[in-house]
């Protein structure tokens, strides 16, 4: 019998094992999936048709007028921006670095939990938290992308699944990425020959209304409370964070937040229930609010003392 535990042991750490790793794999082929088709989007696309649209030599003309280009071409401004573009390169470079070093750190913390991975461990109220938001935020982008990418189909526009990848990756960051999504589309339409203003106010239009119809529909009704923040607290976490952590923290910006304010709720300590106030209510109580309603025992004792 010892020798078929340990058989049986063996057996389910290999499958432990293959299982996280099928998931990474999964993971990865996704991602590989969005690359491949990002490049086919480019590919497909007729750049052509936007280097002769006359609306270039339009914008060309209004650069020179603003002092941004001082000669009728674009060699001017290639030259000018020659370090930015290097140094977005750097950054791009260095993303894949950390990629790989984040992929090695996670091999190597896989090899330490797997001991104790079917341990039975309290069940984590900020663990929790933490996947109930990021499985919310997943398909209420998924949804919004889907729809978002449906109305620009219809509105015939361009590079529609590279619109629809770019909102639902946007639509993780809070009130930013959103803003961000609905503008990219826009020069786009603009220097589309035969586009007028009218269409890219519909571009514009559409994806807002989709954004904000949505979200406001779907994320209140799959959040549970815990996740609710005051759009004040949101901007300023998305600001502290992003600052930190860069991307990452801008997507992580809400979950760690609601974390903090769900150990401060737990802590009993004047200090620690203020810094939760500060979270929950960063404009402050209103002024009915500050007078608790009275109970029945008291309104009872009220009413014995006045007879």
């Amino acid at each position: 019998s010892t020798a078929w535990d340990r058989a049986l042991s063996r057996l389910r750490l290999a499958w432990d094992v293959m299982s996280i790793l099928i998931c990474v794999a999964a993971l990865l082929a996704f991602l590989a999936t969005v690359v491949l088709a990002f490049y086919a989007s480019i590919n497909a696309c007729d750049w052509k048709k936007y280097g002769e649209s006359p609306k270039i030599a339009e914008l060309q003309a209004l650069l020179v007028r603003w002092g941004v280009l001082k000669s009728t071409g674009w060699e001017d401004l290639i030259k000018r921006y020659v370090a930015e573009v290097e140094s977005v390169a750097g950054v791009m470079v260095n993303l894949l670095g950390d990629i790989g070093l984040t992929m090695l750190l996670f091999f190597f913390s896989l090899g330490a939990i797997l001991p104790g991975i079917r341990q039975d461990l309290p069940k984590s109220r900020m663990r929790s938290l933490m996947q109930r938001y990021l499985v919310v935020k997943t398909i209420t982008s998924l949804i919004i992308a889907a729809a978002v990418s449906l109305a620009l189909c219809l509105l015939q526009v361009d590079l529609v699944p590279i619109f629809g990848m770019i909102t639902f990756f946007m639509n993780f960051i809070p009130n930013i990425g959103s803003f961000i999504a609905i503008l990219i589309p826009a020069p786009l339409v603009y220097l589309t020959p035969g586009k007028k203003l009218d269409d890219v106010f519909l571009t514009v239009l559409v994806p807002f209304l989709v954004h904000n119809t949505l979200g406001c529909i779907l994320e209140p009704q799959l959040m549970q409370a815990g996740l609710d923040l005051h759009p004040l607290t949101v901007v300023v976490a998305l600001t502290f964070w992003g600052s930190i952590w860069g991307i990452a923290g801008m997507i992580l910006s809400v979950p760690i937040t609601c974390g903090i304010r769900l150990a401060l709720q737990e802590i009993d300590d004047p200090f620690a229930r203020w810094c939760f106030d500060v979270l929950d209510r960063p404009l402050g109580r209103h002024k009915a609010s500050k007078e608790p309603p009275l109970s029945p025992d008291s309104s009872q004792s009220g009413h014995s003392n006045t007879d």
